[in-house]
């Protein structure tokens, strides 16, 4: 059985404007090399994980949310700053978070979560905040405050453009562990309405 999960790509030039917040933290809290850091063509907006599921459930999945993401018009998001969760004293992730678009995600993940719901999944209980995962610590540790203020930094140096992008798609991913990390593959990939 496949992992799955719900996610919006990310765009290149975003990948690489998370790809200078990663520079930065590491330039300013070199502690922060020896943990988890997503590599950037993994980079995503999750919308709604989904666990071990089969083949043939991940099909209704697909093809309800389909119907139901037909319903949300294109929209903008943009990556505006850097947050460690849940504190800078003991984060255990560090993550990307838009402000631009932020509500559209969410009434997105809602959407998702009523269509997994009626077919069957469990409800997801904690409560959806849209971020890009950029690191997992192994264990929760301090961020130098250094460290999130040069990502902040690194961010708005990139011009609004390059750090926005429109949300056209969802993908519904798969995900297969390997010793090299996660490899995703697209299962199906569902467009917003017009």
């Amino acid at each position: 059985m496949p992992r799955a999960f719900f996610a919006i790509a990310l765009t290149p030039a975003i990948t690489g404007a998370l790809g200078d917040c990663r520079r930065a933290c590491l330039d300013a809290d070199p502690a922060w090399a020896g943990e988890k850091w997503v590599s950037p063509e993994n980079l995503h907006v999750t919308l709604r994980f989904l666990g071990d599921i089969p083949e043939s459930v991940l099909h209704r999945y697909a093809e309800a949310a389909d119907t139901t993401l037909r319903c949300h018009a294109p929209y903008t998001l943009s990556i505006d700053r850097v947050r460690a969760v849940p504190r800078l004293q003991s984060a255990s992730m560090i993550w990307a978070v838009p402000e631009a678009g932020a509500d559209r995600t969410i009434r997105l993940a809602r959407s998702i979560e009523d269509v997994v719901v009626r077919e069957g999944a469990v409800p997801e209980t904690r409560r959806f905040s849209p971020h890009v995962t950029l690191c997992r610590a192994r264990r929760p540790r301090h961020l130098a405050p250094d460290a999130a203020r040069s990502m902040d930094a690194a961010l708005e140096h990139v011009p609004v453009p390059h750090r926005s992008m429109s949300v056209r798609e969802v993908m519904l991913y798969t995900s297969t562990l390997t010793p090299d990390g996660p490899v995703y593959d697209r299962f199906a990939v569902m467009s917003l309405g017009d």
